[in-house]
């Protein structure tokens, strides 16, 4: 009877960090997405504003700053990724 016990417990045990270890994988996919959006925001930003003649002052202004205080911006440091965003 203990090792049936034992038995259940383990399997309990193995169930629960296999859910835990599901959930950290399906975090991470969901900031890999708010990233990629973002860059995507990013970099299509900066071009136009190079295509249309602009400085680095202007992309940092108009572009950098205002995606990173976007709601994908605040999304990715809500999630505890600051470091993934453009300074």
């Amino acid at each position: 009877m203990a090792l049936g016990i034992i038995a259940v417990a383990t399997l309990l045990l193995l169930s629960y960090l296999q859910q835990k270890e599901q959930l950290k994988i399906q975090r991470e996919q969901h900031i890999l997405g708010l990233y990629s959006t973002y860059k995507n925001n990013i970099d299509t930003c900066t071009q136009l504003a190079k295509q249309a003649g602009k400085d680095d002052l202007f992309i940092k202004d108009n572009c950098i700053k205002e995606i990173n205080s976007s709601l994908i911006g605040k999304a990715i440091v809500e999630w505890g990724r600051s470091e993934l965003l453009v300074k």
